[in-house]
């Protein structure tokens, strides 16, 4: 879908004073920015789109955002802010038994070692995800 139908359907959310749609649209849109490698507007978007989750104590939905901030800072580069990121997804997915949401942050915090070029504490989190994923058949993750 085009931005400009995400950023109608945000208006809409808004003068109907619904947060959960507002914050879904803020999701969408980050997505559309993070896709194009507008990191700094998918951030603010996604950034928003937290702050109506934990407005409205939608936590599966915190821990989405909180691993989509995680990816912009890992691809800006900043593995500090995007490990940190993950694993504030990480909790929050175990906190509510999230197993996919679990191994989705563990292969991400596998990425960050990776990239700081800790391969053995990288391999630690890269298996804890895929028995995880093999587990609950989640097939793209274990491909990946």
């Amino acid at each position: 879908m085009p931005l400009k139908y995400f950023e109608d359907a945000l208006k809409i959310g808004h003068e109907l004073a619904n947060k959960e749609e507002e914050a879904r649209q803020f999701g969408n849109i980050g997505v559309i920015y993070f896709n194009q490698g507008d990191f700094d507007k998918a951030l603010k978007n996604y950034e928003a789109a937290l702050k109506l989750c934990q407005e409205i104590g939608g936590k599966e939905d915190q821990a989405i955002q909180l691993g989509n901030i995680g990816l912009i800072y890992q691809n800006k580069g900043d593995l500090a802010n995007g490990l940190k990121y993950y694993e504030k997804a990480l909790r929050l997915n175990q906190e509510l038994g999230r197993k996919e949401g679990i191994a989705r942050q563990l292969g991400y915090i596998g990425t960050i070692f990776q990239a700081k070029g800790d391969l053995n504490k990288a391999l630690e989190y890269f298996n804890e995800a895929l028995k995880l994923d093999r587990e609950i058949g989640r097939k793209d993750g274990i491909a990946d």
